[in-house]
């Protein structure tokens, strides 16, 4: 709108229908966000069902994970609108540390070794460096490269290395994960991923947003799952 206040100042005429174009632009928007996901495997049964709980901000405060039968339920922590814990009903509670917007620090106790995690970023907030510690002892760390808002290349000092092909279209984890546990995300492009070393292919449906409706999944050309996604609008 800051545009269409200079154009005012300049040109009124052209101001008056850019502001009537954006207000309709507006009204028409639609906003979606996802509450379920069905993940199958390549017969077509059904792995895991989750379902996505969120508060009246439109934050993300709990997922219900019914897995072979057996379901978990973990839950989000918010201070100042930032996630600072997940309590998790089959294990222990996961902490993240900040620095103002970004999660710096990520620490959980798993079979009595505390692991955590010490996160570096980019001048774009996008992660670039994961060390990882157990009981204080380093572990191992892996780097990432992006482009376009886009994981490119991930890069072990254990000797793996990944690299990623994308879509144009959105990706799913931006309509209901919040922004800070997305930049930790093993996948927390902005676009889907497609294809990894040439080895794992995805195919994918969309809706009209852009966002996938259905995953597929392919190793070595054969299908070895698949996802389905059901949104709302908000």
């Amino acid at each position: 709108m800051n545009k269409i206040i200079v154009l005012i100042l300049t040109i009124l005429i052209f101001s008056c229908n850019s502001d009537s174009n954006d207000v309709k632009e507006e009204e028409d928007e639609t906003f979606y966000r996802l509450t379920k996901t069905i993940e199958k495997d390549k017969d077509g049964n059904i792995e895991e069902t989750v379902n996505y709980e969120f508060n009246k901000k439109g934050q993300l405060i709990k997922y219900i994970s019914i897995d072979k039968g057996v379901t978990y339920i973990s839950e989000i922590t918010y201070s100042d609108d930032k996630p600072i814990s997940v309590s998790r009903s089959h294990a222990n509670t996961i902490t993240y540390t900040y620095n103002d917007d970004l999660i710096i620090g990520m620490s959980v106790i798993e079979d009595n070794i505390l692991f955590t995690h010490e996160y570096s970023y980019n001048a774009s907030s996008e992660l670039i460096l994961d060390k990882q510690y157990n009981d204080d002892v380093f572990c191992c760390e892996e780097s990432y490269e992006y482009i376009n808002g886009n994981r490119l290349k991930s890069v072990s000092n254990q000797g793996g290395i990944s690299n990623y092909e994308y879509d144009n279209k959105k990706n799913p984890k931006t309509a209901y994960i919040p922004v800070q546990l997305i930049r930790i995300d093993d996948y927390p492009s902005k676009n889907n991923i497609i294809n990894i070393n040439s080895e794992k292919r995805f195919d994918y449906e969309y809706n009209n947003e852009g966002f996938p409706t259905k995953l597929n999944g392919y190793f070595n050309g054969n299908v070895f799952y698949t996802i389905e996604y059901t949104y709302e609008e908000i």
